[in-house]
């Protein structure tokens, strides 16, 4: 028995609407993948501890650039899946947590909170000095993109983070050991915040 003209439409006009129910679930798991990427970390990484050592380092500190250097933090420390208490000590390290530690403007060698030595990494990353000196958010993510390279080189190395300063080993050496100490005192405050 043959379909009916009214039988076929019935079937393609179910096609499409299949389609289209298809089309807009695509829609909306990538509109919630998207806004899943948006958030805040998770996995313990929370803003709002980083937020608490950052008041107690930079008690000058203050909202918006507070939350977004929180945010930035706990954010880059779980793509890099580097604790945030190795971060942050990083840029108490090399910066005190100041966008222009040494008030050398775009005199700096190493700019920015991220100190990033600007002469090596000028032609690698297309950096723009101002913007390292004097956006938080350029800096810290410029620094990101730096360990991100040598954790890509010397992940298997136990303290690959140390190259962020220097690949010489002495100088490695120094570093880790100024580190540590920047490591220590952050989980000191850590204790004491519980």
């Amino acid at each position: 028995m043959k379909p009916t003209d009214h039988e076929g439409k019935d079937t393609v006009r179910s096609k499409i609407l299949l389609l289209i129910y298809l089309i807009i679930i695509a829609i909306l798991i990538l509109m919630r993948e998207e806004a899943q990427s948006k958030k805040p970390p998770q996995n313990g990484l929370k803003t709002g501890e980083v937020r608490s050592i950052l008041v107690r380092v930079r008690p000058d500190l203050k909202s918006p650039k507070l939350e977004k250097i929180a945010f930035l933090i706990a954010n880059n420390s779980n793509k890099l899946q580097i604790g945030w208490v190795t971060y942050i000590s990083i840029l108490i390290q090399e910066s005190n947590l100041y966008d222009d530690p040494k008030g050398l403007g775009e005199a700096c060698v190493d700019c920015g909170m991220s100190q990033i030595h600007f002469p090596t990494w000028k032609d690698a990353l297309q950096l723009d000095k101002s913007k390292l000196v004097y956006d938080t958010e350029y800096s810290l993510t410029i620094g990101y993109r730096i360990l991100k390279h040598y954790k890509r080189l010397y992940g298997h190395e136990p303290d690959w983070y140390t190259r962020y300063h220097s690949s010489t080993p002495l100088i490695r050496e120094r570093y880790r050991i100024a580190l540590q100490e920047k490591i220590d005192m952050v989980e000191a405050m850590r204790r004491e915040m519980k």
